[in-house]
């Protein structure tokens, strides 16, 4: 729609008060099915948009894209923790409907926003003006449409990170809590602390280990040390292979009683970077090199691959029952581990493909993230 129709910021703002109805319709009964179709709609319509003009504030070799991008994980994160305090609040303390309606309100303030700020953004791109025939046209076409395939092919292969690291992060919010629960001593001085206090943590060192990435990167920019694609995603592949050898280690401390938080908390300290060093750069990948006839289309096989790595997710977390918790934090460590050597081996061809390519005609916006 966004691609071939209407544009990515008229389909983004209708997408907004497709979001706006269907959290008004939420806090009623009779409209509960009807709101669950149309938030489906509405953020089919926002996210991949929203992600899409991200990318086109910067240039093809603006080396701060990721970086932007994970400015764009700090503000989801602090979405992710301030709504639970005011919506959720207001759902156990007063009433559900009030929790739900403080959401619409959330959204609606949403769309105010895009809309004022909407000028800064940048402008939809042009549709390609028609080829004129020449004898070389044929030639040029094959040569476009052949680099068109192996971009789309290498951008596909990125995805290999996303789906393994959501394989095995995603057990943070399914099987860790359980394991949590039996095997850690959550004993502070006295006070029982409650499991699921370790998403909120989640949060926290999400955001914390974004803004020190952002930091990382800057250095390495400032130097001229930059690292590829493929070379972030190796050490994102990395840090949540340690995070989960850090579970197997308290699991195995755990065999003659309960462990301590420190390796639940050294999870957290390894996996939750490692989000920024894949989700950003994976995103900025696709928005820098993906055809932009098809950028948010492709952008929709981006968060394809994220409903792949849930589902993988739950059937990986199905074995926890069979075997020790040992064993099973160390098939998570081996799974991440391998995305690492996937991109080890690609790494040279992924950076030939995906190098950024100067486009004269780039619609940049007005401003750009710093």
């Amino acid at each position: 729609i966004a691609d071939r129709w209407l544009g990515r910021g008229r389909t983004l703002t209708i997408g907004l008060v497709v979001m706006v109805a269907s959290y008004i319709l939420l806090a009623t009964e009779a409209g509960f099915l009807i709101a669950i179709a149309l938030m489906i709609v509405g953020v089919g319509l926002v996210k991949l948009n929203l992600v899409s003009q991200i990318g086109s504030l910067y240039a093809p070799g603006d080396g701060r894209r990721t970086q932007g991008f994970a400015y764009y994980l700090i503000a989801a994160n602090i979405g992710s923790f301030v709504t639970p305090l005011i919506s959720g609040t207001l759902a156990e303390r007063v009433s559900y409907r009030y929790g739900l309606e403080s959401l619409a309100v959330s959204m609606a303030l949403a769309l105010i926003v895009y809309l004022a700020g909407r000028r800064r953004m940048p402008q939809d791109p042009a549709k390609p003006a028609p080829v004129t025939a020449t004898k070389a046209t044929p030639a040029r076409t094959r040569d476009a449409r052949t680099g068109e395939v192996g971009v789309i092919a290498a951008l596909l292969l990125l995805l290999v990170g996303e789906i393994l690291m959501y394989a095995t992060y995603n057990q943070a919010f399914s099987i860790f809590p359980i394991w949590a629960k039996a095997h850690v001593d959550l004993n502070v001085h006295g006070f029982e602390m409650p499991v699921t206090w370790f998403s909120t943590l989640d949060g926290i060192l999400t955001i914390v280990g974004a803004m020190l990435t952002i930091r990382f990167w800057a250095w390495q920019r400032r130097r001229g040390r930059e690292s590829s694609d493929a070379g972030r995603l190796v050490v994102g592949c990395l840090l949540t292979a340690g995070a989960f050898l850090f579970l197997a280690l308290g699991a195995l401390a755990s065999t003659a009683g309960k462990t301590s938080m420190a390796p639940a908390v050294g999870f957290f300290l390894l996996a939750d970077p490692a989000i920024t060093w894949i989700d950003t750069v994976i995103l900025a990948a696709f928005t820098r090199a993906a055809p932009r006839a098809i950028n948010s289309l492709m952008l929709g096989a981006f968060y394809l691959s994220v409903a792949v790595g849930s589902m993988a997710a739950g059937w990986l977390g199905s074995f926890y029952e069979t075997m020790t918790p040992t064993t099973f934090w160390l098939i998570d460590a081996a799974v991440a581990a391998s995305g690492a050597a996937f991109f080890v081996v690609l790494g040279p061809w992924l950076r030939g493909v995906l190098a950024p390519k100067a486009e004269p005609d780039a619609v940049i916006g007005e401003t750009a993230l710093a």
